[in-house]
């Protein structure tokens, strides 16, 4: 969108200015935020769209159109003109309200910065193109002020017709497009994808003056030179810190921001060394010291009634924010996050959240700010390596998911807990001081120029008024120099402020127009003073307070965080004790030890992380959805202890032993692809005698409609003899065990089976891949 116009010529009848889209769910709420945090400023005649609510409930399928006040300067062209000789002059008004068209209806919403202080109900229909338009009768005997106006379809055509009733018969009419605006249905399966919305084409911005002249033959009247500069909106990123001043309170505010961070299982390692990166983000401060923060109620009194709170959803806190001392104290901002689960015993605060932390801390603090800025590295592990093998580690008799006793057993051993730490920005107080001047920026020439003069307003205040004086004469209205807001409205310096103040001095009425400069503004002396050399303004600041103390924001980093603290490996140390026990290796030594953990070397800084003179926790940091923990299996297929690990289908398996008894289990195998129902199942046998397990195969119906194997009769038992097949089931033995205990496989894999039965015979089971 064009930061500003100069508006010293005449402006084109219709002009195709810069397209720009919005979307009903970009809110002009938070355009005002912006202007306030400086992030962008309202221009005159600025269209913006907005989903339609009424009662504080959005009414789908319609939206809202709202353009800001305006001021029209133009000359007069009466039909007295052609009788009576006139003096060159010309007239200057606000828009304040639209002129009533069947349309659309408009509705107030008490907001004075618009037009009719609120906006127009429009219908959220693709294609239908609405023009805004500024329309000015002229050839009257009397002046008549300008309308603005919204109309679907329309195009002017020369000489102007107006396509409703006009409020002047006999008019002659100007006009100007402001803009226009369009809806577009979403098409996301378009290449590339449409974004539906509104799409907004501003053809004018800012303060505007219509051609014309004084006289019907056409001579152009000395226009009013105007300056006009500005600066579009600005979109924050994450972590982005801006100050706003509300009602003499300064806030510090920062837009959420998303996080990346590790949290693995350290110290409490089982299933080996690994780590788990995940997201979260941050929609709130932490206070270190606490009593700082102010609630979005407290900080920022609502708009309307009912008030829109989207302007909100890019800043911490609701979209509030963080009062600021106006002392010179400077603050820091840090996120940080151990990279561990669980707590070290009486570990710290934030070794059991899981969560990163972003935190506010003053940095006359040191005792706070010393917990967090480390710079600790990564996690550390040290793997030890006992090449005997270990008893005790078997899955059945520890807490480890899968047997560690192999030929050799290796631990990870913690050495130390990674940690991560980013500063974010330091806020620095600056003294502070406030004067207001007023410089010559054109002399003005008779019938070439006029005198433009530029006010300036260096340093910050807190409140109060400016008295403004011409001639020794002040303005009965002050000029307010900073921003208040009020529960139905915004008060603040701008051009129309600086305008009625200096307009409401007597030799000044009528005869100044106002515009913005960067840090100031530029005061245009038009109509009786065009032309003429101006004394300067001078400026009383003897009503104005100020701050102590004006901050500097230095930004380090902007944009989403990487926290992550990568496990890394260390040493291997080899080992060849024999008789070795859960208890002696190094893991549990570290664990039990005294103190506990007693071999993480930053074990004191992890304890330390807590006891804040602060709020400092992890509330307010939300961790993103769909994040699942997927531990690595260690689990060794094929190691050297006996009797735990599935080698082949249905092989059988002696799981253990006691008081005469051995039991067996079966691993899963298949007849016919059909997976026996009781697979899971254990089998006892009286230790000294042998027996058999075998797979019992039937079947279902009647002949010829007979089923085999049937799915839901496939099963697993055991017994001392193999039972002889019937007609209903068959058997095959698929392990022998012997009086020894030890098991005789004699089945190595899944099988298939067939069934054939003749006359009366009983039916004969045949069996492949044995």
């Amino acid at each position: 969108m064009a930061a500003g116009l100069q508006t010293g010529q005449p402006m084109p009848y219709l002009g195709e200015g810069p397209v720009v889209s919005f979307t009903p769910g970009g809110s002009l709420i938070t355009g005002l935020v912006n202007n306030a945090v400086g992030g962008g400023t309202l221009q005159q005649f600025q269209i913006f769209t907005d989903v339609y609510r009424l009662g504080g409930e959005v009414v789908s399928g319609f939206s809202s159109l709202r353009v800001v006040k305006g001021e029209v300067v133009w000359s007069p062209r009466l039909l007295t003109d052609d009788i009576l000789p006139t003096t060159t002059c010309t007239t200057q008004a606000t828009i304040e309200t639209w002129f009533d068209l069947p349309s659309y209806p408009v509705f107030d919403d008490g907001d004075e910065i618009y037009i009719g202080n609120g906006g127009l109900v429009i219908p959220n229909v693709a294609g239908v193109e609405i023009g805004i338009f500024i329309f000015k009768p002229t050839m009257l005997p009397v002046d008549v002020d300008p309308i603005i106006v919204a109309l679907p379809d329309y195009v002017p055509s020369c000489p102007v017709v107006v396509p409703f009733t006009p409020p002047v018969d006999g008019a002659v009419w100007e006009v100007v497009k402001i803009g226009s605006m369009i809806y577009i249905d979403a098409d996301p399966e378009a290449d590339p994808p449409v974004r539906g919305g509104w799409q907004v084409t501003q053809n004018f911005i800012g303060s505007m003056t219509l051609p014309g002249s004084n006289k019907g033959g056409g001579k152009q009247s000395l226009l009013p030179a105007q300056l006009v500069t500005g600066s579009g909106g600005s979109q924050s990123s994450p972590f982005q810190c801006f100050i706003t001043e509300i009602n003499g309170e300064r806030y510090l505010q920062l837009a959420i921001g998303s996080v990346s961070y590790s949290s693995s299982n350290m110290p409490l390692i089982f299933d080996g060394a690994f780590t788990h990166t995940k997201q979260a983000y941050f929609n709130k401060v932490q206070i270190c010291p606490s009593g700082w923060r102010t609630s979005y109620n407290e900080m920022y009194p609502p708009l309307y009634p009912d008030p829109d709170p989207a302007f909100s959803n890019t800043i911490m806190e609701g979209g509030g924010g963080f009062a600021l001392p106006d002392s010179n104290d400077p603050i820091g901002i840090y996120a940080f996050k151990w990279d561990a689960d669980n707590s070290l015993g009486d570990g710290g605060d934030f070794l059991t959240g899981g969560l990163p932390t972003l935190a506010i801390f003053a940095l006359s603090n040191p005792t706070d700010i010393n917990k967090v800025t480390k710079d600790c590295g990564p996690s550390i592990y040290e793997q030890t390596m006992n090449v005997q093998p270990m008893s005790g580690y078997k899955a059945s008799e520890t807490e480890l998911a899968g047997d560690w006793g192999h030929c050799h057993t290796t631990w990870l051993n913690p050495r130390k807990i990674g940690y991560n730490c980013k500063a974010i920005a330091t806020i620095l107080p600056v003294t502070n001081t406030f004067s207001c001047l007023v410089n010559m920026e054109q002399i003005g020439v008779p019938m070439v120029c006029n005198t433009i003069q530029a006010i300036s307003l260096i340093g910050k205040p807190s409140g109060g008024v400016i008295v403004f004086s011409y001639g020794g004469i002040p303005s009965p209205i002050p000029f307010p120099v900073t921003t208040t807001f009020l529960p139905f409205s915004i008060i603040g310096p701008d051009e129309l402020a600086l305008f009625q103040c200096l307009n409401s001095i007597p030799e000044l009425t009528g005869n100044v127009q106002v515009s913005r400069n960067y840090g100031g503004y530029y005061v245009t002396f038009v109509n009786g003073l065009q032309g003429m050399p101006i004394d300067l303004l001078t400026a009383n600041i003897s009503g104005v307070t100020r701050y102590d103390y004006t901050y500097q924001i230095v930004q380090y980093h902007t944009g989403n965080l990487d926290l992550t603290s990568p496990m890394q490996m260390g040493m291997t140390q080899l080992m060849n004790e024999k008789d070795l026990t859960e208890a002696d290796d190094p893991y549990n030594k570290n664990k039990d030890g005294t103190p506990a953990w007693k071999d993480i070397v930053n074990k004191d800084d992890c304890l330390a992380c807590k006891n804040f003179s602060g709020d400092v926790t992890t509330e307010g940091v939300y961790q993103m959805l769909g994040f699942e923990n997927n531990n690595p299996s260690f689990f060794i297929a094929g190691g050297c202890t006996p009797g735990d690990v599935c080698e082949h289908p249905f092989q059988v398996h002696k799981n253990s032993e006691a008081e005469g008894t051995a039991t067996y289990s079966v691993c899963e195998g298949m007849v016919n692809n059909i997976i026996p129902s009781n697979i899971t199942d254990t089998f006892d046998v009286v230790v000294g005698e042998e027996a058999y397990i075998w797979v019992a195969v039937g079947n279902t119906g009647t002949a010829p409609f007979v089923l085999f194997p049937d799915p839901d009769n496939v099963t697993v038992d055991s017994g001392a003899t193999v039972p002889p097949d019937t007609d209903a089931l068959g058997y095959i033995a698929i392990a022998h065990i012997q009086t020894d205990g030890t098991v005789a496989q004699l089945v190595t894999g899944s099988v298939w089976a067939s069934r054939i039965k003749i006359g009366t015979n009983t039916a004969q089971y045949f069996y492949a891949g044995v």
